[in-house]
């Protein structure tokens, strides 16, 4: 008996320090007892830019031209990289000898202070437009560019494209149309990190357009790909283009183009077709871009 009091005593004396250590251990939070969750957003949006260069009697010069004889095209940049400038050079008659019979196309990032390496990574597309607007070649490469001195410039682009798959793309008028497209980011060391406050984001947020999206609509515009109308501009020179786009685009972003196709005693809603002769192609063009594209 003494002994299985000792033991019952012992027992008691355990399962007080039992409740004594449970209870110093603190309780889970509850969701109001949690402290607030900072957040933080890095904003870092693509740079884009383009140059459109329309070379005159193309299919003349592609046919006298040595290979090295450079064209170059104006300098353009962006004012959110200020550091670079860039440069389409076209070798009509090739680059180097061994590209003779092709035609090459570069494009050149430049460091904009000589004395300053650039390094960045960028996305180059490269179009032969026709006189419709529609991309007769079309090519799409990411290129590592690095400028630094006493040089200051890198190149990339296509040394033997196809002298006929060029002549192919001429203008009626025998000029060569080249649009040329980047995309890349800005000097991510200049970026600062925002505090950002917590907001409730739905499920079906669709604010990050992916860019395969873009693409493929800008595509669309570009090839014309089972387009059902046409817009003609005649600029007051005499001037005259044509877009082949697509009416449920133009309707869905435009009031004014909905009325035209929805009203069956419209002509344009007739004919299919749309004339503007107040503004010029490449106002019309950007137009039509920011429909298609959203920028």
């Amino acid at each position: 008996r003494r002994v299985k009091g000792r033991d019952s005593v012992g027992m008691a004396h355990q399962v007080a320090s039992l409740h004594q250590s449970q209870s110093s251990v603190p309780a889970p939070c509850t969701s109001r007892d949690r402290p607030p969750l900072n957040s933080c957003v890095t904003k870092l949006e693509p740079l884009h830019l383009s140059q459109r260069w329309r070379v005159e009697n193309f299919a003349s010069i592609v046919k006298l031209s040595k290979p090295g004889i450079c064209l170059r095209s104006h300098v353009f940049r962006h004012n959110g990289f200020p550091d670079a400038c860039w440069q389409l050079c076209l070798y009509p008659g090739g680059k180097r000898e061994e590209n003779a019979n092709n035609v090459s196309l570069f494009l050149k990032m430049s460091a904009t202070t000589p004395s300053k390496e650039v390094l960045l990574k960028a996305e180059y597309r490269f179009y032969f437009m026709d006189d419709s607007d529609t991309a007769r070649f079309s090519n799409v490469n990411i290129g590592d560019f690095h400028a630094k001195p006493p040089k200051g410039g890198h190149s990339w682009g296509l040394r033997n494209i196809p002298r006929q798959k060029v002549l192919n793309s001429l203008r009626d008028d025998g000029s060569l149309m080249v649009l040329c497209e980047i995309e890349l980011i800005p000097d991510v060391n200049k970026v600062r990190c925002q505090l950002e406050k917590p907001t409730a984001v739905a499920a079906s947020d669709m604010s990050a357009v992916p860019r395969s999206f873009v693409n493929a609509q800008r595509s669309l515009l570009h090839q014309g790909t089972m387009s059902d109308c046409t817009v003609e501009v005649r600029d007051c020179r005499g001037g005259h283009k044509q877009f082949s786009v697509h009416k449920c685009l133009l309707a869905a972003h435009s009031e004014v183009f909905r009325a035209m196709f929805t009203h069956d005693n419209l002509r344009e809603s007739v004919e299919s077709r749309l004339v503007i002769e107040e503004f010029s192609a490449a106002a019309v063009h950007s137009l039509l871009e920011y429909i298609y594209t959203g920028t």
